[in-house]
């Protein structure tokens, strides 16, 4: 991972966010060009045991290139990647640790992986679960074939909405793309597609072709991450007056009596009427949450409840936010970023066999370029500008 660009990585968030467990989130697959080199995929193995001596076996026989292994425990956790080159080991555990060199992160050879695991496994060492997948790389058209349904292709770095692309497996397994882009959705529209492909070549093309339809400028994209995505199971859409409504928490450095510390200042919602609903920065609105709550509840629930559902949503989505603030800060000060301000943004689902809102993760949006006045004046309390917390606190980096 090039230096002062890991808190931007859209797959490094996804796994902050999964090891959180505060959110729920979509599916998510790390891609290079057209092929998928990993997903959040079902563990294939779960082996349960009161220490980790009798898992040996089991982490000797996974180390297959492609696979994630995961192993949770008071004194021996970890988690590993195996690939071609050996197996890439991260614990914050010093028993494993003191295995890798005294280091939190190291490159096993694949000959030393069953020394590695003998030398870990020879005391009694609580142990929670054992856990595996198995992720082989894989074209992206035939990955989508095995599994219809709808999923978002973005730039793993962000791209303010620019290169986003909406693709649909569908069960005769041709797949579709639509975007909300102007210049994606052109070149889609004329990309020279083959019948025959049933549309893998054109969302192979959406992926890899985007030197030819992305402006690096408007993006903010650098030439070394155009190829790199990642793929996200669509979150649902549950619409009101024709929007989709996504809750962005904001999050900000403020000053104290004893120093410095990360406050929750409010939260907005962006109001977005557009098809695929992953928009261009200029192609949504943005309200006080409470507003958008409103909208969103009227259809679902009694006129005579509104009020207190809306308090009792706002009210668990701060409590989420405060939660993964408390986790996040700290990750981001040890990855050697330094940032003043940042959005956590969810978006509004209704869970209608619970009768309840959710509001699965999307991104934390670090520096945020705009906020509309009509939601800024009445939602976020002390909110300044990036030039403003810059000025008073110093530059930001990463």
């Amino acid at each position: 991972m090039p230096p002062g660009t890991g808190i931007r990585d859209k797959v490094w968030q996804r796994l902050v966010v999964e090891e959180m467990g505060h959110l729920s989130q979509p599916g998510f697959a790390v891609m290079i060009g057209s092929r998928v080199e990993g997903c959040s995929a079902p563990w294939l193995v779960r082996v349960g045991a009161v220490d980790c001596r009798p898992t040996a076996a089991t982490l000797r026989s996974a180390a297959v290139p492609g696979a994630i292994i995961v192993v949770e425990g008071v004194d021996a956790g970890f988690a590993a990647e195996v690939r071609t080159d050996g197996v890439r080991v991260v614990s914050r555990n010093s028993h494993v640790a003191a295995r890798l060199n005294g280091a939190a992160e190291h490159l096993v050879p694949l000959a030393q992986w069953n020394q590695f695991v003998s030398d870990l496994c020879e005391q009694p060492l609580p142990l929670g679960i054992t856990k595996a997948a198995y992720n082989p790389a894989a074209e992206l058209g035939d990955a989508l074939r095995e599994c219809p349904g709808s999923y978002i292709l973005k730039p793993r770095y962000g791209s303010n909405g620019v290169g986003v692309v909406r693709i649909v497996s569908h069960a005769d397994g041709s797949l579709t793309a639509e975007s909300d882009c102007p210049d994606t959705a052109l070149y889609l529209e004329e990309f020279p597609h083959d019948p025959r492909q049933r549309g893998r070549d054109v969302i192979a093309a959406a992926a890899t072709h985007r030197p030819r339809f992305v402006d690096r400028a408007s993006a903010g994209l650098p030439e070394w991450a155009m190829g790199l995505s990642i793929l996200e199971e669509e979150i649902r859409q549950d619409r009101a007056d024709g929007s989709l409504f996504e809750p962005r928490i904001v999050v900000q450095r403020m000053k104290t009596d004893s120093g410095e510390t990360f406050a929750i200042i409010g939260a907005i919602c962006k109001r977005i009427d557009t098809s695929v609903g992953a928009s261009v920065a200029r192609d949504f609105r943005e309200e006080p949450l409470d507003v958008s709550l409103g909208r969103f509840l009227r259809p679902r629930v009694p006129s005579a409840d509104l009020t207190d559902w809306v308090r009792r949503v706002r009210n668990e989505i701060f409590a989420a936010g405060e939660r993964v603030r408390d986790v996040v800060v700290p990750l981001v000060e040890a990855r050697g970023a330094r940032i003043h301000q940042f959005g956590i943004d969810c978006r509004l689902c209704w869970n209608q066999a619970e009768h309840r809102v959710a509001f699965p993760f999307l991104e934390f949006q670090f520096g945020i370029g705009r906020i509309d006045q009509t939601a800024l004046d009445t939602s976020l309390v002390g909110y300044q500008t990036g030039e403003q917390l810059r000025s008073r606190f110093g530059p930001e980096t990463g």
